[in-house]
């Protein structure tokens, strides 16, 4: 571990002892967890903030062996970064930077960071992004041996565990972009556009809206977003083109759909799952007009095939996980809305092959059955 990393908790975070217990709360999950001995005496100095040997150092002066003492610091500063409650001073800088600048929804963004060691792990996912000019906003990213440093524009440095970083550092952009970009809705759903405009692919976790994305790029769709798409107050769509996280169960389906991962580091998720980034290389999709909705079906065995919906039922999925800027949905967000899956022709896809399925959609509309 670094040890010149000053370690605190959070703001919000709290510890309370009462009779039968130590407790520790944060006001940002809305969540209470029990301490035990060790790990009390060990926030106790996090409230104001320690080093890694400051931590040991207090539990070797409780009469716990060097040895176990540096196992325990490690274990519960991890613990604690992973449920997201860890914070750090970042150490100062010993060389410059290697930089990447990178542009999403009129967002400019530099990236820094403070080794190539980092820079090939991370940088990879955004080179599809890269665009020079003025910075709106900036991430400091420093290794912290387990963990990964990264401070958004001088605030203080989240603590993420190294194998965690990329997927938390793709989380934080998102949600950065989302709190500046100009939109009136961010919808989950995958985008993508083709010859006759916007199609909007829609579905849990687990459809299948990332590698049917990969199939419709086969077929000549422009990638926007293979999880948030946002609408403007014109009613057009644009997605947020960060590079989709494919499934280690995906890997070899990606690399026939053009993506070879073979050589991409490998990322984990909050989940324990194992993720690849697929930057696209290939053009990206502007704003346009949505021109299709599909509600993905994915079931094992059957063969792809489109069932119309009509527009109140496309509009309740789009609603379902749909946010605003400000957390309400206005009676104008409800019109635009209505207006996009009016104008749209809005489909249940059912599949099982994301290859079948893409041939089916790209037919051409005039082969496509008409909703109600």
């Amino acid at each position: 571990m670094t040890s010149d990393v000053r370690y605190r908790l959070k703001p919000g975070t709290i510890i309370e002892t009462l009779l039968d217990g130590v407790l520790l709360f944060s006001e940002s999950s809305q969540e209470i967890h029990r301490l035990n001995d060790s790990g009390a005496a060990l926030m106790s100095h996090l409230t104001d903030g320690a080093t890694s040997a400051q931590l040991e150092a207090a539990l070797e002066s409780a009469g716990v062996d060097c040895g176990r003492a540096s196992a325990w610091t490690a274990s519960m500063l991890q613990d604690v970064a992973r449920l997201r409650l860890l914070e750090a001073e970042l150490p100062p800088r010993q060389s410059p930077p290697v930089t990447q600048q990178i542009s999403l929804a009129g967002l400019k963004i530099e990236l820094r960071y403070a080794s190539r060691q980092l820079f090939c792990l991370l940088a990879a996912g955004y080179r599809h992004l890269e665009s020079p000019g003025a910075v709106d906003l900036a991430y400091e990213i420093v290794d912290g041996d387990k963990f990964v440093l990264i401070a958004k524009s001088g605030q203080a440095a989240d603590v993420v565990e190294r194998e965690l970083a990329g997927v938390w550092l793709k989380g934080a952009i998102l949600e950065a972009v989302l709190e500046q970009a100009p939109y009136v809705a961010a919808l989950h759903s995958a985008c993508l556009v083709g010859t006759e405009g916007a199609v909007l692919l829609l579905g849990s976790p687990g459809s299948g809206k990332t590698i049917l994305t990969m199939a419709l790029m086969q077929h000549g769709y422009r990638y926007g977003s293979d999880d948030v798409t946002l609408v403007t107050s014109g009613g057009d769509v644009f997605g947020l083109a960060l590079a989709p996280g494919i499934k280690e169960s995906a890997w070899e389906i990606a690399g026939r759909l053009g993506q070879d991962l073979s050589q991409a580091p490998v990322h984990l998720r909050p989940d324990g799952q194992k993720v690849r980034f697929a930057p696209f290389t290939d053009a990206l999709a502007g704003p346009g007009r949505v021109s299709m909705v599909l509600q993905l079906r994915r079931s094992t065995g059957c063969s792809p095939s489109l069932s119309p919906i009509g527009a109140t039922a496309a509009l309740a999925e789009i609603l379902r996980e749909a946010r605003s800027p400000d957390g309400r949905c206005s009676a104008e967000v409800i019109r635009i809305l209505s207006d996009i899956v009016r104008n749209a022709r809005c489909f249940e896809l059912h599949y099982a092959d994301a290859q079948e399925a893409a041939q089916l959609i790209s037919a051409g509309g005039n082969r496509l059955p008409d909703a109600d």
